[in-house]
């Protein structure tokens, strides 16, 4: 099975395009009328978060060179932490001044916003670890030693 580069699964996940099916499968599941399709829609939305937020975790630690690895993983874990406790109060608010449609856009954003940052990340796919470590990731200089 071939091997796809970390930032075009996330991006395929990720961009604009795929962030409207997002909406739609969201708007599907808000809309569902039948325990059927409310548990497939359902489960299609969780399964898009999920394929993104694996994949994020996955190509993060790729992204620092062996010295600042658990750092800099940690950091981003830490950063997704303090993102996953503020949000819920940030969705309420937009629930309460936009309905359904307001949520849906957060989704929207949050998935732009991924897309975007992806973009800015280097490719690792391919390079080996060590290189990572020794040379920096392709477009990211190494770290003074």
């Amino acid at each position: 099975m071939p091997s796809l580069p970390a930032s075009s699964v996330t991006t395929g996940v990720a961009e604009l395009r795929w962030a409207l099916v997002a909406v739609v499968v969201a708007i599907a599941f808000a809309a569902s009328g039948t325990v059927a399709l409310i548990l497939l829609f359902g489960a299609l939305l969780q399964l898009m978060f999920i394929l993104l937020n694996t994949t994020t975790w996955i190509w993060a630690p790729e992204l620092y060179s062996t010295r600042v690895r658990a750092f800099g993983t940690g950091a981003a874990v830490t950063i997704a932490l303090i993102s996953a406790s503020v949000t819920p109060f940030i969705a309420g608010l937009v629930f309460d001044a936009a309905g359904v449609v307001g949520m849906l856009g957060l989704v929207a954003v949050m998935y732009a916003v991924m897309a975007a940052a992806v973009r800015m990340g280097p490719e690792t796919h391919r390079v080996p670890l060590e290189d990572v470590s020794e040379t920096g990731a392709p477009g990211i200089p190494a770290p003074d030693v």
